[in-house]
């Protein structure tokens, strides 16, 4: 008997990979049994058997029992039966692709699948979109499936309230009205402080809202006002959560060496963006050199020439780097 023949072998290939199917005897692939055990094992067998098999209801739900996927291989008489389908979205959300246009403004159908993932949303029938139960499942599910509701529910703030505090970025999909909102507009910078670039203008000039913002991300400052981005509260949270952020600081306080300490502490390659006069401050270069090699190439030439200076900044990397390998006694007692 040839291995193809052979039905427990095919099993074992099947469930190390279903797409495997089609090489098994043409007898295998139209025998019942055998095609109930194989999608059983990996339900994208389904996917190699035949015409019959695929109309077969019994089959196609053994098969997405096992993977939700395999609605995609059922026959169109398949994607059109509510049991079949429902039991593909419990499983796997985005199966609702595959649906029938009808199943797909199934509330039933469409609520199971975005409670498995939101974003299957997009797959719903335009009614649905519009339909305030069925967002709200989505938008709890992942925040994102705002982008695919309607327009009249993307302006509902509870809705949207939901949607943001799971994903701050959602506040790109709310209504203008609600990026004026200051209490939802809030809720998105707490969770995602770069969501602060969707929010309306008047807020990118609200200190609090934009404390907020930079202290969940630093990166959230070129967003803020050009006034609050030459305030020394505000940049300092900024650099302190991301040193990078000093990039879009004031030229001011790229200038100010407490700021410049603050971001070059929190990562060394800021020292790319401190103003000229702070790389020609030991106690600025020093700090950033611990974390960052190369930052002596951007430091004055003055510093660079100074021997005593240089031998701070190599113990301060050997004390450094013994902190890495506190296992390795050597590392913390070599003498320079």
């Amino acid at each position: 008997m040839e291995l193809r023949d052979d039905p427990d072998f095919v099993i074992q290939v099947v469930r190390r990979n279903g797409f495997a199917l089609p090489g098994a005897a043409s007898r295998l692939l139209e025998d019942r049994a055998f095609t109930l055990r194989a999608v059983k094992a990996d339900g994208r067998a389904l996917s190699g058997v035949s015409e019959r098999m695929r109309r077969d209801q019994q089959v196609v739900l053994a098969a997405v029992n096992a993977r939700g996927d395999a609605l995609m291989f059922a026959s169109p008489e398949m994607r059109a039966d509510r049991e079949v389908v429902l039991t593909a979205v419990a499983l796997w959300g985005p199966a609702l692709r595959y649906a029938s246009h009808a199943l797909r403004s199934d509330k039933e159908v469409v609520i199971t699948a975005v409670k498995t993932w939101g974003l299957a949303l997009q797959h719903a029938n335009e009614d649905l979109k519009m339909d305030r139960d069925v967002v709200l499942a989505a938008v709890a599910n992942d925040g994102l499936a705002l982008s695919h509701a309607s327009c009249e529910l993307s302006d509902d703030k509870e809705l949207v309230l939901a949607a943001v505090g799971l994903w701050g970025a959602a506040l790109e999909y709310a209504s203008e009205r609600l990026q004026r909102d200051r209490e939802l507009v809030m809720a998105a910078v707490r969770r995602w402080g770069v969501a602060l670039q969707y929010a309306d203008h008047e807020l990118k000039r609200d200190k609090a809202v934009v404390l907020a913002a930079v202290m969940t991300d630093g990166l959230a400052l070129p967003y803020a006002a050009a006034e609050l981005r030459d305030d020394k509260e505000v940049v300092l949270s900024a650099v302190r959560t991301c040193g990078s952020a000093l990039a879009h600081a004031s030229e001011q306080l790229r200038g100010n060496k407490e700021v410049a300490l603050a971001a070059v502490r929190a990562r060394g390659q800021a020292l790319r963006y401190v103003a000229e006069s702070m790389r020609a401050d030991r106690d600025v270069v020093l700090t950033a050199a611990k974390s960052w090699g190369s930052a002596l190439t951007l430091a004055s030439k003055d510093l660079c020439s100074d021997r005593n200076f240089m031998t701070e900044v190599v113990r301060a990397r050997f004390d450094t780097a013994a902190q890495r390998v506190p296992n390795k006694p050597s590392w913390r007692t070599m003498a320079l």
